[in-house]
């Protein structure tokens, strides 16, 4: 083996005349299975520890955002609807009598308006998931824009505000209408005001967003859950984050199989307003959980305020 040289090389050092000596060249070894393993290991430690950060900044702005608009929500629960004094066109017709389901709507006459008015429909999914419906023709929508939901929309054309709820879908009924189904979880606790828009796949026109009269609403629950919190890494894990109304807590977390087996409880307190549980996939019994999806049901009771909930989950 050639000695090392100066500097750390692993050639030799200069003979007494000055003439380099002759060195065989010293290949590095093939790395080990338990190499690899542990270089796998620090990669997603690190790829872990970032996305925590990035999901923890992504949860404080978020709830500082939705605090932000709910705060100025009041006038627009309050304020009264304006008359629309003209109708938006489709190619040469009314908008509504474009959108309007025929089949659910018969001879009635919608304006644009009434069709853009929140009516929820009871499913007994509330208060996790709250769904609306309105006569607009799905099929037809599809092909001329999009139905969106509102919360706490800001009037004054300078803010940047994002106003779309946290999470929701817009679907088809059985009867051809349209569903709006709106996840509250990712909702600040207390009073909104609620508005359905109409976005119109033609970004020429001055009136390709429409919006419709707002509704007051009330979301009830104790745990405003992060976006994050609805995705888990199979190698990171899963980490719900949730803010309640007060700074202290207590709180246990169910973690259920989508059959609805329990795989996991997981208990704690908090001072600070803010639930942070992460979840390894492993199940009280210390085996791994491989599913695609996994259901939470969290039970919260606010010592100060002597309130309590048990509340769905991401």
């Amino acid at each position: 083996m050639p000695r090392q040289g100066p500097g750390g090389s692993r050639y030799a050092g200069p003979s007494r005349s000055g003439t380099p000596q002759a060195t065989d060249l010293v290949w590095p070894r093939p790395a080990s299975t338990a190499d690899v393993e542990t270089f796998h290991r620090e990669q997603i430690k690190a790829q872990a520890e970032i996305a925590d950060r990035n999901e923890n900044l992504q949860a404080e702005v978020q709830w500082r955002r939705t605090a932000r608009r709910q705060a100025g929500a009041e006038k627009l629960r309050v304020a009264k609807p304006k008359a629309r004094s003209t109708e938006p066109t489709f190619r040469g017709r009314p908008l509504s009598e474009a959108l309007r389901n025929a089949n659910t709507a018969g001879t009635n006459k919608l304006t644009l308006d009434e069709l853009l008015t929140l009516k929820q429909l009871p499913t007994g999914e509330e208060p996790e998931t709250v769904t609306f419906e309105t006569p607009v023709n799905y099929d037809v929508l599809t092909n001329l824009g999009s139905l969106n939901l509102y919360i706490d929309l800001r009037a004054d054309e300078d803010s940047d505000e994002d106003c779309d709820v946290g999470q929701f879908e817009c679907r088809r009924a059985t009867n051809g209408n349209c569903l709006l189904v709106w996840s509250t979880i990712y909702e600040s606790h207390g009073k909104h005001a609620l508005q359905m828009g109409l976005e119109l796949d033609e970004p020429d026109r001055d009136d390709r967003f429409i919006v419709g009269a707002a509704r007051p609403f009330v979301v009830s629950h104790l745990c405003q859950f992060s976006l994050s919190s609805a995705y888990f890494n199979p190698d990171f894990g899963a980490t719900l984050r949730a803010k309640l109304p007060e700074p202290n807590g207590n709180y246990s977390i169910e973690i259920t199989s989508p059959a609805g087996d329990r795989l996991k409880t997981i208990t704690g307190t908090t001072s600070n307003g803010v639930i942070k549980v992460h979840w390894d996939l492993t199940d009280d019994h210390g085996r791994k959980c491989t599913n695609n999806a996994y259901g939470t049901l969290i039970h919260v009771t606010l010592p100060d305020s002597r309130r309590s909930q048990t509340l769905k989950g991401p």
